[in-house]
C-alpha cells in the first residue's frame, strides 16, 4: 500500500478552520460541506453531487438485488455518453475513466480517475479519498474482489438519478 492514502480526512473535526488541504474531487465534494452528504460512490463517479433536496444515495440504473457486473455495466452504458473503456487505454477526448468493482452478490463500488492520473473514490457518506495509485489493488482493501470493468464518462458528468435512456 506504499504511496496510497486510504483515510486522509479530518474524522474528528480537529483541523483548524481555514487550514484545509486540497482534498481532490473539486469544491462540490469538499468534506466540510458534506452535512448532509453530497452523495455516494455512484454520484461521485458521475460527478453529480446531490443538491436542492436530491437524494444523496442513489444506485446506477439496472442495479439488481444480487449485484452482478453484467447488469450494472449494461445499465450504465445505456446512459447517454457512457462508453466502455480499458485499463491501459486513455478515454476519448473530453471523457474521464471510472472503474466498477464488486463484492459479488453483496455490494459494488466506483472509482474515478482524476486529471493527475491518480484515482479517487467516495465510500458511502464518507469524504472523498484521493491519491489512489492502483484502484484495483485499493478495492481489495475493502473486499471488492471482482473487477467489472472500466468506463469512460463525459467530462460534463452524468445524471446519477437518470434511470432510462
Amino acid at each position: 500500500m506504499k504511496g496510497e492514502l486510504l483515510n486522509f480526512f479530518d474524522a474528528f473535526g480537529m483541523m483548524p478552520a481555514g487550514n484545509y488541504p486540497d482534498w481532490g474531487g473539486g469544491p462540490a465534494w469538499s468534506p466540510y460541506l458534506e452535512i448532509p452528504t453530497k452523495g455516494n460512490c455512484w454520484r461521485y463517479a458521475c460527478n453529480d453531487p446531490a443538491v436542492n433536496g436530491e437524494q444523496a444515495r442513489v444506485n446506477p440504473p439496472e442495479t439488481p438485488p444480487n449485484i452482478d457486473c453484467k447488469s450494472i455495466m449494461r445499465g450504465v452504458t445505456d446512459i447517454s455518453g457512457a462508453q466502455t473503456g480499458e485499463k491501459e487505454k486513455p478515454c476519448p477526448k473530453c471523457h474521464y475513466k471510472v472503474l466498477l468493482v464488486t463484492r459479488p452478490h453483496y455490494d459494488y463500488h466506483w472509482y474515478r480517475q482524476d486529471d493527475d492520473g491518480r484515482w479517487s473514490h467516495k465510500r458511502g457518506d464518507m469524504s472523498v479519498i484521493t491519491w489512489v495509485d492502483d484502484p484495483e489493488k485499493n478495492a481489495k482493501n475493502y473486499h471488492y474482489d471482482t473487477r467489472c470493468g472500466y468506463l469512460c464518462f463525459p467530462d460534463t458528468g452524468l445524471d446519477a438519478d437518470k434511470t432510462k435512456k
